[in-house]
This record gives C-alpha cells, structure tokens and sequence, in this order.
C-alpha cells in the first residue's frame, strides 16, 4: 500500500468509519479530516484496500462511537437553532 503524501502544512484532523450502504452495494470508507494551512477543512476518503489492519481493526467500534457522537450533536446543534 502506497501512503498518501499530504502538501506541506497540511495535516490530519479527525479520521472516522463511515458505513455507506445501498441497493446491491456497500462500502466501508474511512474519512479523513484535513487542516489546510490557512485553516480551511478538507475531506479524503481512504477505501477498504488502503486501510490498514488497525484501521479494519478499529472499523466496527469507530462507526458505533460516531454515528453516537454525531447522533448526540445533532441534538446539541437543533437546539441552538434561532440564537
């Protein structure tokens, strides 16, 4: 597996699980979260035959405690709706 090389100044924010599903298909990408230099976010998606054995590791328990995190701030953020 050849790493993926960020630009100088850039780095890795967050990386989580995130489960896609459809008709007749699924996929179980990795999303990463980069900090661009001048603080700008940017998204990359790491496939199945990037990951590594840590991350196929991590996988299951990384979907259950975001999908959670986000489940939580979506009800955190609704409420802060009209401030």
């Amino acid at each position: 597996m050849e790493p993926i090389k960020l630009p100088d100044g850039r780095a890795v924010l967050a990386a989580f699980a995130t489960p896609a599903s459809g008709p007749g298909w699924s996929n179980a990408l990795v999303t990463v979260i980069v900090i661009e230099p001048d603080g700008r976010l940017a998204r990359e998606h790491i496939q199945p035959d990037e990951q590594t054995t840590a991350m196929l590791t991590l996988y299951a328990v990384s979907a259950a405690v975001s999908g959670q995190m986000a489940s939580e701030a979506a009800r955190v953020i609704v409420g802060r709706e009209g401030e």
